[in-house]
């Protein structure tokens, strides 16, 4: 009875430890111990969608387009210009360079902010539905073909809702502070010590 204990002990001891699988798995292991270390000749991996704030990074200013309004909005008594002023004052009271057209063009990545606000009015423009994004485009190169560039939204914020008529200007205007705020939070935080 010991004699076969022993020979079975023996034979499950060659099977699992020097079966054929197993040794093919130590000299892989060993050969990729023994491997000589490669330079890493690659970019770093890029941490796609990570955190957008870094996309920020480095900008001396900004240059603002506002989208065209809906008609609809006119009996609101919110316009384009008004859009667009009240960006230019938040960023600029923040210390954020705004760019004219010509001055944006010559920045690198030409960034730009883009304020797209749609609105619809419903039962007799008692009720307007809308969307609102702020969203900071720039020059952006592919990362299959490194010389081909393009615009891309780096940054964004956004809002959407239903509200009446009578409260749809100051509601607009509130969601755009606030999305105006996060941008100035995440640019001066990626910025701190290379202010313009």
């Amino acid at each position: 009875m010991n004699d076969r204990i022993i020979w079975l002990g023996l034979i499950l001891l060659v099977v699992f430890y020097w079966s054929p699988s197993e040794a093919v798995g130590r000299k892989a292991v060993k050969d990729k111990i023994e491997t000589p270390r490669k330079e890493i000749t690659e970019t770093p991996s890029i941490l796609y969608g990570s955190d957008q704030k870094e996309s920020l990074k480095g900008l001396k200013g900004i240059g603002i387009l506002v989208e065209p309004l809906n008609p609809d909005l006119e009996p609101t008594g919110l316009s384009r210009s008004q859009i667009q002023q009240a960006v230019e004052w938040q960023l600029t009271q923040a210390g954020i360079g705004v760019l004219s057209p010509e001055e944006r063009l010559k920045e690198p990545g030409k960034p730009y902010l883009y304020i797209n606000l749609n609105a619809y009015s419903w039962r007799e423009e008692v009720i307007y539905g809308y969307s609102l994004k702020v969203e900071l485009n720039q020059l952006v190169l592919l990362d299959r073909q490194r010389m081909t560039g393009c615009f891309g939204t780096t940054w964004q914020a956004g809002s959407a809702g239903i509200v009446g008529a009578n409260k749809f200007g100051q509601v607009i205007k509130m969601e755009l502070s606030t999305a105006l705020d996060q941008f100035i939070k995440d640019y001066k935080e990626v910025n701190k010590g290379n202010r313009p």
